[in-house]
């Protein structure tokens, strides 16, 4: 990952923050996002450039676990950098602009995903403008919309990564020895 690129404060989507810390489960190992994800994290949580957001609601569903019961018994980590957002008052009230029940539909017939699922997603979307993210690190296209009419930039993770052509064509600085 390109630490350049990080903004001074970004909100990892709760996909994106399941798959850095469960890279090896069977259930993401196999995933080809997965990598990317885990760079990201090793990279944030190597930098002081950069916050780290993650908001409750997706805490909360990393503790319920892919069953929906609570299958983890650990909590999230706890690392310099990561700040666990809360949603409350000061978020509902400012979300009440953007996140209208015609937004949230509109949402969810354009993206075909379940208005539930829209409405959660837009929890979080709020979190990251009430902790002023500059960025949402996110997969879901329902999160991108939802990012977009909150007027916050949404990436993927492979957003972050080095540029593969910045010295394509240079000779190296420290020629191997033969």
């Amino acid at each position: 990952m390109d630490p350049t690129k990080f903004p001074p404060r970004l909100l990892l989507d709760t996909g994106v923050f399941i798959r850095a810390l469960e890279y090896d489960s069977d259930a993401h190992k196999n995933d080809p996002r997965t990598k990317d994800c885990r760079d990201l994290w090793i990279a944030l949580s190597q930098t002081v450039k950069t916050e780290v957001l993650v908001a409750a609601v997706t805490v909360l569903e990393y503790m319920r676990g892919p069953s929906g019961k609570a299958a983890r018994p650990v909590a999230p980590p706890v690392v310099p950098g990561v700040i666990y957002a809360s949603f409350h008052y000061r978020v509902a009230i400012e979300m009440a602009d953007w996140a209208t029940t015609d937004a949230i539909r509109e949402v969810r017939d354009g993206t075909s995903t379940p208005r539930r699922i829209v409405a959660y997603d837009a929890l979080i979307v709020g979190t990251a403008r009430a902790y002023n993210a500059d960025c949402i690190v996110a997969y879901d296209q329902d999160m991108k919309k939802l990012a977009a009419k909150a007027g916050i930039d949404c990436r993927e993770p492979s957003h972050f990564r080095p540029d593969p052509t910045l010295f394509r064509g240079t000779k190296p600085m420290f020629p191997p020895k033969t």
